[in-house]
């Protein structure tokens, strides 16, 4: 999804604002890890997970978007 601002006409992709597929993903392999990890090993794992599962997905949706414009 793209907007157009002012009179220069420069294209705003507003699509990559809207995270909600990561950070749902996020959550989703939080919760998953937390219901099966030791308490001990859950905080420091599931913040290692919940930054890479966040990293991959934006880093794909970025991939997918640049390719779909370009």
């Amino acid at each position: 999804m793209t907007a157009e601002f002012g009179a220069e006409s420069s294209r705003v992709q507003l699509w990559g604002s809207f995270r909600f597929v990561s950070v749902g993903l996020v959550v989703g392999a939080a919760w998953l890890l937390s219901s099966r990890a030791l308490s001990l090993l859950g905080w420091p794992l599931g913040a290692f997970v919940a930054t890479t599962t966040y990293l991959v997905v934006v880093g794909a949706d970025n991939t997918a978007a640049d390719v779909s414009t370009g």
